[in-house]
């Protein structure tokens, strides 16, 4: 079964930055199409982008692999199998080296997996821990066929524990940040907490 679902996009802080891309394990047509689509986003902003396929477990804790994440501006999961993800970067060096870049300024951004594993819990077959980086959260990603009351209803016991769920629609992005909640795209966020929901619509 190919593994797939990890993409690494830095920019560095330079006048004209570059970019290094590592996912890992034969990716999926999806997943080279995702590869391609985020090299030409880079390279219309003046980037260089090059791709690495090679990032598994194992790089993912040696330090050689990611030795200057500390200067990029941008990090960068997309989706794939979130299981693999998470215990892909699961307490490793890699994962502690993107806390502290991001401690430092640096922004961190996720798609469907790669928004699932950032949460302190995922829901992915069952509930399980995941990486925490967002406390008490829980992200549903491609939630628009969703209805708000069964989301409510099937997962009360992670609600009533203090868990909050965001669920993003497809081609939708919720941005998190010191000045509150900003949601963009095509589509909504719904915020569920305890025996309540609420909609957020893009403003774009």
């Amino acid at each position: 079964m190919p593994r797939y679902g990890f993409l690494f996009t830095g920019v560095l802080k330079e006048e004209t930055p570059t970019c290094r891309d590592n996912s890992y394990g034969g990716c999926k047509p999806t997943t080279r199409k995702g590869c391609g689509e985020w090299r030409s986003i880079f390279r219309f902003s003046g980037s260089k982008c090059e791709l690495n396929s090679d990032f598994e477990q194992g790089p993912s804790r040696d330090e050689t692999y990611f030795s200057n994440i500390h200067e990029v501006d941008l990090i960068y999961l997309t989706g794939g199998d979130p299981k693999h993800l998470l215990e892909t970067l699961y307490q490793t060096p890699f994962m502690a080296a993107i806390t502290e870049s991001v401690s430092k300024g640096a922004t961190l951004a996720g798609s469907s997996a790669g928004a699932m594993v950032l949460g302190s819990r995922m829901r992915f077959k069952k509930w399980m821990p995941a990486i925490g980086l967002i406390s008490n959260t829980a992200v549903l990603p491609h939630h628009e066929n969703s209805i708000p009351e069964t989301v409510l209803s099937e997962n009360q016991s992670e609600l009533q524990s203090g868990i909050e769920l965001i669920g993003i629609d497809s081609a939708t992005g919720v941005f998190l940040g010191d000045n509150g909640v900003k949601i963009a795209g095509k589509g909504k966020a719904i915020f569920y907490s305890g025996s309540t929901y609420k909609i957020i619509e893009s403003a774009s």
